[in-house]
């Protein structure tokens, strides 16, 4: 620059006096115009810095209160004597375990270095709504449970104080979560250099030790240890892997591609970390891909989502649309839900008309621009199957004379059901209200037998069942 200078100024001379003062003057100005730019792009840069660490910080205060929360309401489990306070106590525990893990997926850490505190949220709230749901057939805890429990409590007791020195390092200054979030991708590529990582990964091993939980709930360890058997195809490289995952997304905006983890559950899979060319400032995509088959098992863009500019029906049609692209074919949508910026959709198989609920896919899609943000195919892939379904041995209108006359029912269709242990069971399906409530109710097609009633929630965000 020095040189630069020198060699600007010397033509000066040569031009004469008059033009060199002229053109100085423009010089200054235009070194002037810079500096003040230069200036500027730093305070706004410094502005969000101190944005993105305010936030984060936030989100990590409410971290540490839902685990709190959730350390409480285990130790009362142990001297609680009803099934009704129970009931409450166990409800909680599922619902801060959600709102826990929803903040832990918002903080600048590498899933890989979270993998075992989210999964254990996710197991103690299974759990726990596992047990409410005992609980409310007037069942109480046994000791069994109850040591199982404490075994819980004692982990999230652990887990609180550990995350509470994390943020006693965050407000000492020894780590500073916005300028993790500045460093944009490399900071993540960079797992063992970045400071929040490593405290994590301490965590995990210090604290995070609980028990194997056998319950009838979606993260137990016996249907963790089921054969998938949607999987077709033959053994695939890592490089097949990536060249999957290209296909699944758009190709010509992949920047990268690298190898973030082995999956070693029940779908053994290939952990991808994906960047692309709009995201140098934001998280990575992530990826399963099974070994065998090369399938996407799931997919989670944790992109900053602006503004709607699309509705949540229209989310739904976009989702069906992807589905179809990638080779689903008949799929029926079961139920969406709408969260604000994005709307999730469930998606289950039809055979022969029969709503085959354990096939199930997920697609989330961001309500700003249309674009596929998430995607679970686990059901699918675990259970999906050219199976035999039982013939009725009783028709709908025998099935509907064994339900509550005080139920105002529609009309049924038959459905293929998943029960708590995973086995599954040939119902019709009955919608229909009470005083004003909605009801879905399954009678097994087969014997009878009353197998589950549900709940139909429907708001604003969209219709679910509990």
């Amino acid at each position: 620059m020095e040189l630069f200078i020198t060699i600007i100024l010397a033509k000066l001379q040569m031009i004469g006096y008059g033009a060199g003062l002229f053109i100085r003057s423009l010089l200054l100005f235009a070194f002037l115009i810079t500096g003040i730019w230069g200036i500027n792009q730093y305070l706004q840069k410094l502005q969000y810095h101190v944005y993105m660490q305010n936030q984060y910080q936030r989100m990590f205060y409410e971290l540490i209160g839902h685990v709190e929360n959730i350390q409480v309401d285990l130790a009362k489990t142990q001297i609680a004597s009803s099934p009704e306070q129970n009931i409450v106590l166990l409800s909680d525990i599922w619902k801060q375990s959600f709102a826990a893990q929803e903040k832990l997926n918002q903080l600048p850490v590498s899933h890989i270095a979270l993998n075992k505190t989210a999964k254990f949220l996710s197991q103690a709230g299974d759990y726990s709504f596992s047990l409410s749901r005992k609980s409310m057939e007037g069942k109480t805890l046994d000791s069994k449970q109850l040591e199982t429990l404490q075994s819980l409590h004692n982990t999230a007791a652990n887990l609180t104080q550990e995350l509470q020195n994390i943020m006693n390092r965050i407000t000492d200054g020894k780590i500073n979560l916005g300028e993790l979030r500045r460093e944009g991708y490399e900071g993540f590529s960079r797992v063992s250099n970045n400071e929040i990582d490593n405290d994590f990964e301490k965590v995990q091993k210090k604290a995070i030790d609980y028990p194997k939980l056998i319950y009838d709930g979606p993260f137990s360890e016996h249907v963790e240890n089921i054969k998938p058997m949607g999987l077709t195809g033959s053994e695939i490289t890592l490089d097949e892997a990536i060249s999957k995952a290209k296909k699944f997304l758009s190709p010509e905006n992949v920047r990268a591609i690298k190898k973030a983890s082995n999956g070693q559950g029940f779908i053994k899979t290939y952990g991808l970390e994906i960047i692309d060319e709009d995201r140098q400032r934001n998280r990575p995509i992530y990826m399963d891909i099974s070994r065998k088959g090369g399938h996407v098992v799931w997919m989670l863009d944790n992109r900053k989502i602006n503004k709607p500019t699309i509705n949540q029906k229209q989310a739904v049609e976009i989702a069906s649309s992807f589905l179809k692209k990638k080779g689903f074919e008949n799929m029926v949508v079961t139920y969406s839900f709408s969260n604000k910026d994005t709307v999730v959709t469930n998606f289950a198989y039809l055979k022969d008309g029969i709503i085959c609920y354990p096939d199930l896919i997920k697609v989330k899609v961001a309500l700003d621009n249309g674009k596929i943000v998430g995607y679970d195919a686990t059901g699918y892939l675990t259970f999906h199957r050219d199976r035999e379904i039982p013939k009725p041995g009783l028709g709908e209108e025998e099935a509907r004379k064994l339900i509550s006359p005080n139920f105002n029912t529609g009309k049924g269709r038959l459905a293929l059901i998943p029960l708590d242990d995973k086995s599954e069971v040939l119902c019709y399906e009955f919608k229909g209200e009470f005083q004003g409530d909605k009801f879905i109710i399954y009678i097994n097609a087969v014997n009878g037998r009353e197998e589950k009633l549900l709940k139909i929630i429907e708001n604003k965000n969209g219709i679910f069942t509990m």
